[in-house]
């Protein structure tokens, strides 16, 4: 049984290697079992077809990705303001420690929008968190504290800001020719740059 086990796990281990390189459409089950190292009939033995795989490797990745901002959507001792600049944080430093991902979940989301968009509209989890978030808005709303804007723009204008020079990152270090350690340096001090401009963007 532990045999298995450890089989299985390095299956998958292998399986997020070969879809994080070479996305879903490039990536075959022959590449996976290579990795694996094992034969094409053990691989079919644990896992029928690449779907199957993929969509372990891709919820994990995605999992990872918003589990820590589900937390704070639903933390009642933060204010609005404190959820952005913590949300900000939070994504800025998971793009650091974990570069390969955005590409590997924007590619997939871009791939296949509505299946993905299925499996997100599943986790009942992020749904929760969305609502209670859309709810805090508007009573700031309500309150004069900020402007109008919707759950989703807001959302969607932090994780933009966030992810885009995670993505570009290579392109712009070899662009404007300077060192990754200055480019990471720059990317720390947008903790605080993002969430100033998020916020002095909807306060009245």
């Amino acid at each position: 049984m532990r045999q298995n086990r450890n089989t299985e796990q390095d299956i998958i281990e292998a399986a997020r290697k070969v879809f994080q390189e070479k996305g879903y459409k490039e990536a075959t089950m022959r590449d996976i079992a290579a990795e694996a190292n094992i034969n094409m009939a053990m691989l079919h033995y644990y896992f029928r077809c690449k779907d199957n795989l993929f969509y372990i490797v891709f919820d994990e990745a995605f999992k990872m990705l918003y589990n820590d901002v589900i937390k704070i959507l639903t933390n009642n001792e933060l204010d609005l303001l404190q959820k952005i600049r913590t949300i900000v944080s939070e994504y800025i430093t998971f793009f650091q420690e974990k570069p390969y991902l955005p590409q590997f979940i924007i590619g997939e989301i871009i791939r296949n929008p509505e299946k993905i968009g299925d499996r997100m509209q599943r986790n009942t989890s992020l749904v929760v968190a969305f609502r209670i978030f859309s709810e805090q808005l508007a009573k700031e709303y309500d309150k004069g504290n900020i402007q109008k804007i919707s759950a989703i723009s807001l959302l969607l204008n932090i994780i933009s800001l966030c992810v885009f020079p995670a993505i570009a990152k290579p392109m712009i270090v070899e662009a404007i020719g300077i060192e990754a350690a200055a480019f990471d340096l720059a990317i720390e001090v947008r903790k605080k740059e993002v969430a100033d401009f998020i916020i002095n963007a909807i306060k009245k």
